[in-house]
């Protein structure tokens, strides 16, 4: 209950806008499990107003990943999942005075933009990091990058599926939402998309998930996962919001 309540603290009150756009995706390429980024992940368009998206750059320092976005980008915010808290890098203020300071590869980011652009980078195959084949989610609120395949949430967390309140992602300018509450016809999620971030709440911790258990991708095989770590359960809202950014630059 702790974290939740931290956690609507930090989600104050607008509602977010924007499309989050994927370009040039492409079957996986000829490297086969070896290759790190999703293939096809050169970059992302990027409209006016709040765009949630991953980036498959290099690390770096924030303002040489966000080059290719100089003029057009107002504000950008990071999610810890595991603190709960939002770090920001804001245009406006001196480098030493933002929070925000490096962009990671295989993160989420939300970019907040004042004319479209595209974020783009180049990473040679061998400078890549290993592909992630399993992922952890906090108790409460986790921003996390899809890297399984295109599968409902259903099947995406089997496993775990009773641990999982309720799934959100940004398209369209919209936020879309899959829960359990709702009749499958209602909900406006069919699947977890590839490289797409999502918010995904739970109401306990839950360790060592694949993102493709039955091998989908042609990922080498991975060892079975231990079993969930457990921590106190949260109450969860009985009308879920959409998140929201912080109302005000930090």
């Amino acid at each position: 209950m702790r974290r939740h309540n931290r956690f609507a603290f930090a989600f104050l009150a607008f509602a977010l806008v924007s499309l989050l756009g994927l370009a040039r995706t492409q079957p996986l390429d000829a490297q086969g499990p070896s290759a790190s980024l999703p293939p096809g992940f050169f970059g992302v368009d990027l409209r006016v107003g709040t765009n949630n998206v991953g980036y498959f750059g290099p690390d770096a320092d924030a303002d040489d990943a966000l080059l290719t976005l100089a003029g057009a980008i107002s504000l950008a915010w990071y999610f810890d999942n595991t603190n709960a808290t939002w770090e920001s890098w804001d245009r406006q203020r001196p480098p030493a005075l933002r929070g925000l300071q490096r962009f990671l590869h295989g993160q989420p980011y939300f970019l907040i933009m004042d004319r479209p652009a595209r974020l783009e980078w180049d990473i040679p195959v061998a400078d890549r990091p290993p592909i992630a084949t399993s992922f952890n989610l906090v108790d409460g609120a986790n921003n996390i990058i899809w890297l399984g395949p295109n599968v409902p949430p259903e099947v995406a967390f089997a496993d775990v599926l009773e641990h999982i309140q309720r799934v959100w992602a940004l398209t369209g300018g919209t936020w879309s939402l899959w829960d359990p509450a709702i009749p499958r016809p209602l909900r406006s999620i069919n699947d977890m998309t590839l490289g797409v971030p999502h918010w995904v709440f739970t109401d306990q911790a839950l360790n060592n998930l694949l993102y493709d258990p039955n091998n989908l991708l042609g990922y080498l095989p991975v060892d079975p996962a231990p079993p969930a770590s457990t921590s106190p359960t949260a109450s969860r809202s009985a009308r879920p919001a959409p998140p929201s950014l912080p109302r005000r630059r930090l």
